[in-house]
């Protein structure tokens, strides 16, 4: 479950000096674009081979994201970064996922389209930035998924036998088994219900690929399994300790 948590936290950041005025550095830390569903719950009929490029892939729609998001970066920060690409001022630093590594590409393309001695193919307004990444057991400063750390896993695991856990399970009760037995699980299980929102969300942002939704999903249970999804990133960072753990990784890359 952390895994597919820490599938967030996947960002990229830019690193880069070119002092005028009092703003010497600016480091930028932000996450991938709308991507397809991680996995699915058991009675979803809409597999992998319903998604372009299958599961956990950035879609066209994410692409657009970062490309804005890049766009937004040139005009937030238009007379300190260079108009065009210098290596020595720029440093990309991603995950090693897909959809981290197109995002990155995609804000740079959005931050730096080639201009003058740089548009060296004149039919693609874009030009071919490095982006760095580590192997992801070796990454512990961008992300802790694939990498071994029993003592957040049993910090974790202890989270969701927490008193927190328990009261939102008795004060959910029953949606909980309706949701769960609808989607398809054997037990009513808090993490069933965060792994039933994950794709259902995804689903509900591309009504051009014409995914038709179950009876049991009404207006008022998508509403109460979008509040509930919010938990599953409390649970995640229920004690200060497992804050610090998950922090630990951007902290350790900007000092």
């Amino acid at each position: 479950m952390i895994q597919a948590w820490l599938l967030v936290p996947l960002a990229a950041s830019i690193c880069h000096g070119a002092p005028p005025a009092s703003l010497r550095f600016t480091q930028i830390l932000f996450r991938h674009g709308d991507r397809s569903p991680t996995g699915n719950f058991p009675s979803n009929p809409y597999g992998e081979d319903a998604w372009p490029n299958g599961f956990s892939q950035l879609t066209q729609l994410g692409m657009r994201q970062a490309r804005d998001l890049g766009k937004y970066l040139r005009t937030r920060y238009d007379g300190f970064l260079n108009s065009t690409y210098v290596a020595d001022q720029v440093y990309v630093r991603s995950s090693d996922t897909d959809r981290t590594l197109m995002s990155a590409e995609a804000v740079l393309a959005g931050l730096y389209p080639p201009q003058g001695f740089q548009q060296w193919d004149p039919n693609i307004s874009w030009q071919p930035i490095p982006v760095h990444t580590k192997a992801p057991e070796d990454d512990i400063e961008m992300t802790l998924e694939d990498v071994d750390c029993q003592y957040y896993d049993r910090l974790y695991n202890e989270a969701l036998l927490s008193e927190d856990a328990q009261k939102v399970y008795r004060d959910n009760e029953e949606m909980i088994k309706y949701v769960t037995e609808k989607a398809g699980y054997d037990a009513p299980l808090l993490t069933n219900v965060w792994d039933t929102f994950g794709p259902l969300y995804c689903m509900k942002q591309h009504p051009e690929l014409g995914f038709i939704f179950p009876d049991w999903l009404t207006p008022e249970v998508y509403s109460w399994l979008d509040v509930q999804h919010n938990e599953y990133y409390h649970f995640h960072t229920l004690t200060q300790t497992m804050r610090t753990l998950q922090s630990d990784c951007t902290q350790h890359e900007s000092t």
